[in-house]
């Protein structure tokens, strides 16, 4: 009895052993059948890691622009920190310096052939050329972007007729001056006197609303699309952008002062 129950786990461990391996093969097999060749093409793979680091490059000024806070100046700014990139990254390439691009420099000194070089260098001239041209709006009000950012350090002959006046009187206010260094550009327009500064204050409050990013838009919508629901069947327009408007400012309402002015808070019927 004992030896046949040794027998048996035997040949039970022996049949365990060989499914276990079956089990292995079937499942390398299975890999190999669905492995994409392309994980295996040079080629492909040098692309691959390329476009990895470009993107990189690319999500710093996007994430940099993320806010609602941000002017068009801002916006100016850091899209000409990436424009001045662009051509450092297309003369490292010609020299084959790929300090800027680590992932595709670990993997050209993996492989032992010469890496081609056409694909990286095509996608560095389409991402000068396109924004150049996405961003052209900018470059022709760029002297605007420029006054709007700093009043204080422009030349006074390229600043518009209408505003030479006034800026020469706030150049004169020392104190103005202290403000603008604190670095808070809406509040240091709004600091502005209304008699003495009309139309810089016109002029700044032009700037200001254009938009930096999409962020203000893209609030709005949000929240639009969260009130506005099968739920509420009788929310009218008014209501929807009254709503909107509480939603989307910064102001805080006063209740104590809101709450004195009302004699009755509920009507008679």
């Amino acid at each position: 009895m004992r030896r046949n129950e040794k027998e048996y786990q035997q040949k039970l461990g022996v049949w365990e052993t060989a499914k276990v391996r079956v089990e292995v093969k079937v499942e390398e097999e299975w890999k190999a059948d669905r492995a994409d060749p392309q994980l295996s093409d040079p080629t492909w793979l040098s692309k691959l890691s390329f476009l990895v680091d470009i993107t990189s490059h690319m999500n710093e000024p996007n994430l940099k622009l993320q806010g609602k806070d941000i002017l068009v100046c801002d916006l100016y700014r850091i899209i000409k920190g990436f424009r001045k990139k662009l051509p450092l990254f297309e003369a490292q390439l010609e020299r084959e310096n790929f300090s800027h691009f680590h992932c595709f420099k670990e993997f050209c000194a993996t492989i032992a052939e010469d890496v081609n070089l056409d694909f990286p260098k095509k996608i560095i001239r389409d991402l000068k050329k396109h924004f150049f041209k996405r961003f052209s709006d900018l470059d022709r009000i760029e002297s605007d972007i420029l006054l709007f950012q700093n009043l204080f350090h422009c030349n006074l002959d390229d600043v518009p007729v209408d505003l030479q006046m006034e800026l020469i009187d706030l150049r004169a206010n020392d104190l103005m001056k202290e403000k603008h260094r604190e670095g808070k550009l809406v509040a240091f327009y709004r600091c502005l006197a209304d008699d003495d500064f009309p139309k810089l204050k016109n002029f700044a409050a032009g700037m200001a609303s254009v938009f930096g990013t999409t962020y203000v838009c893209e609030q709005t919508f949000s929240k639009m699309k969260y009130v506005k629901s099968t739920h509420r069947t009788r929310l009218t327009d008014e209501h929807l952008k009254a709503i909107l408007l509480i939603g989307c400012s910064n102001s805080k309402p006063n209740i104590d002062d809101i709450l004195k002015a009302k004699r009755q808070f509920n009507k008679s019927h």
